[in-house]
């Protein structure tokens, strides 16, 4: 059964719509991702309309650097991960020339030796990934679990990722350089 439109509602929405579009200088396409649980992320694409262009919005809101995460116990970059990691390192715009530091992280679950070892083994993984890709790695290490972004059981998964930084940036304080 198809429902017809009341016309107030229309001209309602034209309304409040018509100034952000009148303003608009951009509509585009963009990919976000959230981790739902786990183990599981979810990407999905939605348009944005913003009255500033692209790169004026980037350099207002910075661009963090991406991060790959891993499962439990796992120190194996997933395609989908390997994907979005090196799409953020485009829309980041790091050069392949620029000395990148790779940090690598796990949660708290197990004993912090085995972690130790795992977050390194991440880190060599990826930069495994950056140098296949031609980029240039300046150093990688291993945090273990002493660098958590989340104490949330539920959100350990944040926790076992792998940073990139550019070398320069070591003494920023970024999630990458918190903790040397």
């Amino acid at each position: 059964m198809k429902m017809k439109q009341h016309p107030l509602f229309t001209i309602l929405t034209a309304l409040v719509l018509l100034p952000k579009l009148a303003t608009a200088t951009a509509i585009r396409q963009e990919e976000f991702r959230y981790a739902m649980s786990l183990a599981q992320d979810v990407a999905c694409k939605t348009f944005v309309i913003t009255d500033q262009p692209r790169t004026a919005r980037l350099a207002v809101a910075g661009c963090g650097p991406p991060m790959v995460h891993f499962q439990l116990d796992s120190a194996v970059v997933v395609p989908a991960e390997a994907e979005s990691f090196m799409s953020g390192l485009r829309k980041c715009r790091f050069k392949k020339n620029t000395p990148l530091v790779v940090t690598g992280h796990t949660c708290i679950v197990g004993p912090e030796q085995i972690n130790q070892e795992l977050s390194l083994q991440r880190a060599k993984a990826v930069a495994g990934l950056l140098l296949a890709s031609g980029f240039t790695v300046a150093e990688v290490s291993g945090r273990g679990s002493g660098s958590p972004l989340t104490t949330d059981p539920e959100q350990y998964s944040l926790n076992r990722r792998v940073e990139i930084s550019p070398a320069s940036d070591k003494n920023d304080n970024s999630p990458a350089s918190r903790g040397r």
